[in-house]
């Protein structure tokens, strides 16, 4: 099975590993693409968005 590194682009692979340093919890790349295509899939209206408690952004 490949690895995500032999999945993505040089450059997409370079941009998400920058995204991965710059959050303060460090995830995983599995975790941060999970995270990023499901806010790319609720912002495109194919998974219903996630609200968040009234107080917290």
């Amino acid at each position: 099975m490949p690895e995500w590194r032999d999945l993505l682009t040089p450059e997409n692979l370079a941009a998400l590993e920058r995204f991965i340093a710059a959050q303060e919890e460090r995830e995983s790349v599995p975790a941060a693409v999970n995270g990023i295509l499901a806010d790319w899939l609720s912002g495109q209206g194919y998974l219903p968005v996630e609200e968040l408690p009234e107080g917290e952004d």
